[in-house]
């Protein structure tokens, strides 16, 4: 019985962390105008809370055997719930970002650390159920996330967003007080704090997830601070790898990654989460800048696969004790892939359910593939490395989420701008076609009360604007594409990792 209340406890975290990212998403034009700061200002308060989470991640680990997982887990809760309530009434725009920071310590601390947790504490056989479980939580939340966030600042204010943490993770560490113990391995002492590791973590890391948060808003190398972060992050990066290779007690151990199934498995989630972000940021653009949907609308588009994961994750986690494993990743991959397959034959004709479809059928293989890569990378580890291999997981995760987003808006602008040179090199005043057009348009516009010489600008502006939007989509239909092939893809790599059904001792 206990296992189960641990396994809602993580949920709960889980979920609660889920929630706040996408409530103050949602939230960032009310707190622009409540704040009086820039749209680049404001972007800070999600960026702070991305890059202390990205940071905290891959230490989970080395702090759980240092201070005790049941202290570091009630703490990070106890610490999460503050900063939320502190954010709340933060008045001014630079505390907020510094509570955020802190908030998002906690934050990722919970994520990784409750995973690891969720599987320790359950056999092998049922390990599949429970990550569908913990995973529901997450799922759940992303869903309820941006609906409730929009209610409360639309009727109430934007600070209420911050409270509803709070009263979430009181239960959480109640829970945490009562069913959560330390196993017998953490009882082994850390004797050396790696602190040059840890400065190289948070140069790279954090260096890392500010390039890919603001790379696009800054036109890349354009920028002077991207090329800065870049030549700092590089040989930060380099000098930790070497760093935790070498020392006696690293604060991450990357030797984990000398398991094959959990290295692949590893890479694989980093491309899983690619191809989850990215396409759920490009449905939403093109419903709402090709079909003309609403915010609502696009929102039950996005919400339709994330209601479909909630419901899928249970049948992923009981299939991975009857077949291989790898089946039901190669599966899910298939049908994610015929998704963006269908997602690039639409067209600005297409009706609700066809822009839907793809969605649906993204959030229905990505919840197989996550529930089954959790459960096999994780469990190829030893249990006394879980917290380590949870925290790397886990990193690895948000940065190929955030790699996905800025990879697939900067080709998405990018495309736009190569499809419209293409497109405009062939509509000229002497095609036939095109001066046919021009005439209807002119004339549409003299009818509806212009003169000749402003119907005739109307009508160009017209036309141009049909063509950029034509430009936009034919953007959208090559990023579709490339999400195909990537998902497809994951399946020559699953002959890397070692089949085993979940109910039997993984490799290692």
């Amino acid at each position: 019985m206990n296992k189960w209340i641990i396994a809602i406890m993580a949920s709960l975290a889980a979920g609660m962390e889920i929630f706040d990212v996408s409530v103050v998403n949602i939230t960032l034009t009310h707190m622009q105008g409540g704040l009086s700061a820039g749209v680049d200002e404001v972007a800070w308060v999600l960026t702070a809370y991305l890059v202390s989470t990205a940071i905290i991640l891959p230490m989970t680990g080395w702090l759980a055997t240092f201070f005790g997982r049941k202290r570091f887990f009630i703490f990070c809760t106890v610490l999460f719930a503050t900063c939320s309530a502190l954010a709340g009434i933060a008045p001014t725009l630079p505390i907020l970002v510094f509570l955020r920071v802190f908030q998002g310590l906690g934050g990722g601390a919970l994520t990784a650390t409750g995973q690891a947790v969720v599987m320790e504490s359950f056999p092998a056989a049922q390990r599949g159920i429970a990550m569908a479980l913990w995973g529901a939580g997450s799922v759940a939340s992303s869903i309820s996330g941006p609906i409730i966030g929009g209610l409360i600042a639309d009727h109430f204010s934007w600070r209420w967003v911050f409270y509803l943490n709070v009263p979430i993770a009181i239960i959480v560490a109640v829970l945490a007080i009562f069913f959560l113990h330390d196993p017998p391995y953490l009882h082994r002492r850390v004797e050396k704090i790696d602190a040059w590791g840890f400065l190289c973590l948070i140069i790279w890391v954090g260096c890392f997830q500010i390039i890919l948060g603001r790379g696009q808003r800054l036109d890349w190398f354009s920028s002077s601070w991207i090329t800065a972060f870049t030549i700092i992050a590089i040989p930060a990066f380099m000098a930790f790898v070497i760093r935790e290779l070498l020392v006696e007690e690293p604060v991450v151990d990357l030797r984990i990654l000398k398991n094959r199934t959990f290295a692949i498995g590893t890479i694989l989630m980093a491309i899983q989460m690619f191809s989850f972000y990215g396409p759920v940021v490009l449905i939403a653009l093109f419903a709402q800048t090709i079909m003309g949907y609403t915010a609502f609308q696009a929102g039950m588009v996005i919400a339709s696969g994330a209601v479909v994961s909630v419901v899928v994750m249970p049948l992923g986690g009981r299939l991975l004790s009857i077949i291989d494993p790898r089946l039901v990743i190669g599966t899910g991959a298939l049908v994610s892939g015929f998704g963006m397959v269908l997602a690039s034959h639409l067209s600005n004709e297409a009706t609700f359910w066809q822009v839907m479809m793809p969605r649906v059928l993204l959030g229905m293989g990505l919840a197989w593939i996550w529930v089954s890569l959790n459960t096999i990378s994780l469990g190829a580890v030893p249990v006394e490395k879980m917290g380590q291999a949870s925290g790397i997981f886990n990193l690895m995760r948000n940065l190929g989420g955030s790699f996905g987003i800025a990879a697939l808006t900067t080709i998405l602008s990018r495309g736009a701008q190569v499809h419209q040179n293409h497109l405009v090199a062939h509509v000229t005043r002497w095609d036939p076609d095109v001066q046919e057009r021009l005439d209807a348009l002119t004339s549409a516009f003299q009818a509806a009360g212009s003169d000749s010489f402003t119907a005739e600008k109307q009508a160009l502006a017209n036309l141009y604007a049909e063509i950029q939007k034509q430009a936009s989509m034919l953007s959208f239909l090559d990023d579709f594409r490339l999400l195909a092939v990537l998902l497809f893809a994951i399946i020559p790599l699953l002959f890397l990792i070692k089949g085993t059904k979940v109910g039997q001792d993984s490799p290692s």
